[in-house]
């Protein structure tokens, strides 16, 4: 093979081989073009000719700052190890945020190559007996459709929101004229493919977990094809609150929308250890009292 050729696989990191214009892997059987391997690299396999100019839509708030502020009082009551700067949030630290999201809208369908392991153990004549099996399958899964959510703003991104971005877009309005408390765009569609090409492959590989009953380890999903119907640059709502702790940002976040919640909380250290200490303590006390009471009789 030319040294020009010579390429990993991008799933097992197997020397390919080059054969009649394709890469073939014989670990894991995977089979790429050179076109599949320059996609892979750059991690762009998606293409469209859509173009998105702006924000239309948007969807409004049902939630309030006081509906956030509810929820971490309740969650928080009563938690001894939650830190205190935790339990003193008040309305005005809350933040109503319209973020842009892209949407797309994608069907997708693969071949997913998997190595399994199958582990039959048996009892015979007092002994118990192992049988190991190994061996290869391919299971094909299809995605007719799906929405993909892709934040457009890299610093609110940072927040880590996955956990509160299910919403309805049935409910999507056209933006008023007059909308505050919106955060600018600063992702480019061309660069949220790339994240849209990783979470399909995600759609793809979370199907075939389900529809197989194997012990086994996904090797790759390949020849993979995905179709975009449609995408748009929308504005979400979310409440926030960002608390400053031991020199680390956490974050409690609500749906501006459903409500849902995702509540960065950290368990305080300090506090854990002063109440080990103190069990330790008293636990010592009653030892040397059973001790002494029992060296008196």
């Amino acid at each position: 093979m030319n040294d020009s050729k010579e390429k990993l696989c991008p799933n097992c990191n197997s020397l390919l081989n080059y054969e009649n214009e394709s890469f073939i892997c014989d670990y894991c059987d995977s089979k790429f073009s050179e076109l599949d391997l320059e996609n892979i690299k750059n991690n762009i396999p998606i293409t469209s000719d859509i173009t998105i100019d702006k924000v239309t839509r948007y969807i409004p708030f049902t939630k309030t700052k006081n509906d956030l502020l509810n929820e971490v009082k309740r969650i928080t009551k009563g938690k001894i190890f939650i830190p205190s700067i935790f339990k003193r949030i008040r309305e005005e630290d809350i933040k109503l945020q319209y973020v842009p999201f892209y949407i797309f809208d994608i069907k997708s369908e693969g071949d997913t190559n998997l190595k399994c392991t199958d582990i039959v153990s048996k009892v015979k004549d007092e002994n118990k007996i192992i049988n190991i099996k190994k061996y290869k399958t391919t299971i094909n899964s299809k995605v007719d459709f799906a929405k993909i959510q892709v934040c457009a703003n890299n610093d609110f991104d940072k927040k880590n929101i996955e956990g509160i971005n299910e919403f309805d877009f049935n409910n999507l309005s056209d933006i008023p004229t007059d909308l505050d408390n919106t955060l600018e765009t600063n992702i480019t569609y061309n660069e949220s493919l790339k994240i849209v090409y990783k979470k399909c492959r995600k759609l793809i590989n979370d199907l075939v977990m389900k529809k197989t009953e194997h012990k086994y380890s996904v090797i790759n999903s390949n020849n993979i094809k995905y179709d975009l119907i449609n995408a748009e640059l929308v504005y979400l709502p979310i409440l926030y609150v960002e608390i400053n702790y031991l020199n680390n940002k956490y974050y409690l976040k609500m749906n501006g929308e459903s409500g849902e919640l995702d509540l960065d909380i950290p368990i305080s250290n300090e506090r854990m250890f002063i109440l080990t200490t103190l069990v330790f303590l008293i636990t010592v006390l009653i030892a040397s009292l059973i001790f002494f009471l029992g060296g008196a009789k």
